[in-house]
This record gives structure tokens, sequence and C-alpha cells, in this order.
């Protein structure tokens, strides 16, 4: 005895019984709607967030430098570009560069720390900085001379 296929366009006669070429037995043969590989190809490990960053800015860019254009990583342009925006005045690039810095343990300080029991009292008026800090007026009168009579 013979059953049809629900192939419409070729049917098939597949015997009930008999295993030979193009015949596998009915245990091996895949079931209706079910793929001959279940689990499909396997996927890509997904990146993490660090290996996304450190290829972001690993990449390579093109600058323009001194009126040319120069390769440099997207990691050295960033850099460039705070360093120069740090130059220009831009304060929070300056100390962004500076904490960047520190972190790196990079912080050279060439002068010596300010020690705060060395500050002068601060001073309440401008005449009494001028005088905490030895400096004259504008029109060259010494503020430390005055009797207060203002």
């Amino acid at each position: 005895m013979t059953r049809r296929t629900s192939n419409k366009k070729h049917p098939v006669q597949i015997p009930n019984e008999g295993v030979g070429y193009k015949r596998p037995p009915r245990h091996g043969q895949f079931k209706p709607g079910q793929s001959g590989n279940p689990a499909g190809r396997p996927k890509k490990p997904k990146k993490s967030d660090a290996e996304l960053l450190e290829s972001a800015f690993n990449r390579t860019v093109m600058v323009k430098k001194g009126g040319e254009e120069v390769r440099m990583t997207a990691n050295e342009a960033l850099f460039e570009k705070l360093f120069s925006m740090a130059l220009a005045g831009d304060l929070r690039a300056a100390r962004l560069l500076i904490s960047l810095r520190e972190k790196a343990g990079l912080s050279t300080a060439t002068e010596a720390p300010v020690q705060l029991a060395n500050l002068p009292p601060r001073a309440k008026t401008f005449d009494e900085w001028l005088i905490n800090t030895g400096r004259k007026r504008a029109d060259g009168s010494d503020p430390s001379e005055d009797d207060g009579s203002s």
C-alpha cells in the first residue's frame, strides 16, 4: 500500500515499507513541519560594551591637521581635539585633561604644592587685598599708609 505526500507539484509515491536509495527508514524521516536543522546556524557571540568601545577607539580616521589630512586612531584624534580645546581656553576640556593625567599617574607638578596654612587670610576689601599682596593702588598710593578715612 502506498500514500501520496502533500507536495502538489511532484506527488511522490512513498511505500510504507522498503528501505533503499532515496527511501530512508520511517523512523529516520523528518516529521511534517520539522526542519532538518532544528538548532539552526549558531549565532555570533555578541560583543560586550568594552569590546565595542575598544574597537571604536582603535578605528582609523582621517583628520585635517595643519592643512593636510593625517591618519590616526579615533582615540588619538579625540585627545588632539580635547588638547586643542583646552589650549583655546575651554575650562571643561582643561579640567578633563588634568583629571585624566592624574588618573593615568602622569601628574608631574613642577611647583611645590600649595599649603593651606601658608595662604594669607582672605581679604574683605580691595584695600586689604592690596595690603596682603604688597601692591599699590592705580594712582600709586600705598593702601597701608591710609588712616582709614576714605
